[in-house]
């Protein structure tokens, strides 16, 4: 039998690899806030969706979230050295930072080793942008039976990381609605990091079946909610 994710997960955080790249991004990555304005966090599983901030939220949720938990990320991510070079290079410091591409080639070169060895033992599920998204649907339902919160980034990042969030995609309102169908309607925590404050404000939880009859089961409007709430929450 092929090895899961999660005891792939579980293997990653043994490495040496893992755990010196952790207590470095623990030294860059200063402890932050929760800031409720509702319920804290069940018991059971629930969504938690939040502004990227680049590398600074998702580096805090790793470190500091209180539960345990499994988040989105994206696949090159998760995969060899070459892969995770070429995400870091072209996607992330020169597409999404502005980072010039001369640079973003000694940068992403320098920090590929140290990314590469963190995202090993990172609580990672893979997002795809093709028919392999049917495989985080798959490990997401695993992980909410699991009884273990998801944390997505819906936000269209592919201009840059911004704080005021122009678009979401709707992944996780297709995890919601196949999780509804098997019986498990999920609580839905939105939230947003405020970088200079290092702090998450986190709003009232919504049970997806009540996001969707507010908004008869327009999937788009009921998006496009969240996304002005969270906008709303950097002000909070």
């Amino acid at each position: 039998m092929s090895e899961s994710r999660f005891e792939y997960i579980e293997k990653g955080k043994k490495t040496l690899k893992f755990k010196v790249a952790k207590c470095v991004s623990k030294l860059l990555y200063h402890r932050a806030k929760f800031r409720y304005l509702g319920k804290e966090f069940n018991d059971g599983p629930f969504l938690f969706i939040v502004n990227h901030c680049a590398s600074h939220t998702p580096t805090r949720i790793e470190n500091y979230f209180p539960r345990d938990f499994y988040m989105w990320g994206t696949h090159e991510m998760t995969e060899g050295l070459k892969a995770v070079r070429h995400y870091l290079v072209h996607t992330y410091y020169h597409q999404k930072l502005n980072v010039p591409m001369f640079f973003a080639q000694i940068i992403g070169t320098i920090f590929c080793p140290f990314a590469n060895g963190f995202y090993r033992g990172m609580r990672l599920i893979p997002t795809y942008r093709d028919n392999r998204f049917l495989i985080t649907i798959k490990n997401s339902i695993e992980a909410v039976k699991m009884g273990k919160p998801i944390v997505i980034y819906p936000e269209d990042s592919s201009k840059g990381y911004k704080d005021y969030i122009e678009k979401f995609f709707n992944g996780y309102l297709t995890l919601c609605h196949i999780l509804y169908k098997n019986k498990i309607d999920l609580p839905i925590y939105v939230a947003h990091f405020h970088k200079q404050h290092k702090e998450f404000i986190i709003d009232e939880p919504i049970l997806y079946s009540e996001l969707m009859k507010k908004f008869d089961n327009d999937v788009d409007k009921a998006s496009d909610s969240l996304r002005t709430r969270m906008n709303e929450l950097r002000n909070l």
